[in-house]
């Protein structure tokens, strides 16, 4: 599923925050991501979207700049 979406013409690393940013508020934090996977049908608990944040948050302040995503998907 990632190998055709990173093909997709639209694809990019901003187009991806921005589509989770919904409040442009130049961060994704548990509540911006709750409502992104609301909206996707997938419910998931406080736990597991800390969890989701942990990981690609590079700063430890509890939320996902452009820059962390950018750099994770580029791994």
């Amino acid at each position: 599923m990632t190998y055709d979406l990173e093909r997709r013409p639209d694809y990019s690393p901003l187009s991806v925050f921005r589509c989770v940013d919904r409040h442009n508020e130049g961060k994704i934090d548990t509540v911006n991501l709750s409502h992104f996977f609301k909206a996707n049908n997938i419910l998931l608990t406080d736990r597991e979207l800390l969890g989701l944040i942990r990981r690609l948050d590079t700063t430890a302040d509890q939320s996902i700049t452009y820059e962390e995503l950018k750099d994770y998907l580029e791994e």
